[in-house]
């Protein structure tokens, strides 16, 4: 099997781009085989690579890319979660599609079109600028039909109170992965510098 290594600027971590017709289609194989991969890359010294992108073309003629997301998890080499989406990954997964040959060389104005199994999102990345193995996109997601927000809120309220030591107001929404959203002077971040130390 043959992966490349992607960063996205902001990312948690690097994501390992794999040609997903290349893998076992059957979790527990597939499962196995992602193992393996994970021990390769920690005798590599590459062990804090998480983040797994399976990819290959779509067979749907609105999408070129199938993108599937799954996050390894720290506690050992066989441990992983299959339930969310990564938009970080999903971008590393466009930039290194061409080096599978499963969407033509990157340029301005390219867009490619992305099914992401895990969670049925529609998202087209548009490459606004290319260079040396670089390239800055702009993610569209489509939602068919629209979402209205109230479908994207978990509670189906914009606010909900947690019992976590007390009572802490958040927001649980939806978007690919769910989020806990907490203001942050609650927490004892009440400016942009104390959040950031």
């Amino acid at each position: 099997m043959i992966g490349q290594i992607t960063y996205v600027d902001g990312a948690p971590g690097p994501t390992l781009v794999l040609d997903a017709r290349s893998l076992p289609r059957e979790e527990p194989a597939l499962l196995a085989a992602l193992a393996e991969a994970r021990w390769h890359l920690d005798r590599a010294g590459r062990g804090h690579v998480l983040k797994i992108a399976l990819i290959e073309p779509s067979p749907q003629p609105m999408f070129d890319l199938d993108y599937r997301f799954i996050q390894a998890l720290p506690d050992s080499l066989d441990s992983f979660d299959l339930r969310g989406s990564c938009g970080h990954s999903m971008l590393g997964a466009a930039m290194a599609s061409p080096a599978f040959r499963m969407a033509p060389q990157l340029a301005r104005g390219r867009r490619t079109r992305v099914n992401v199994l895990n969670n049925g999102d529609r998202v087209t990345c548009e490459a606004e600028e290319v260079g040396e193995g670089t390239a800055n996109f702009t993610a569209r997601f489509q939602y068919a039909p629209p979402r209205a927000v109230d479908r994207l809120l978990l509670t189906g309220e914009p606010c909900t109170a947690l019992d976590v030591d007390g009572q802490v107001t958040v927001s649980l929404v939806s978007t690919g992965n769910p989020y806990v959203f907490v203001d942050a002077a609650t927490v004892g971040a009440p400016t942009v510098a104390g959040l950031f130390a």
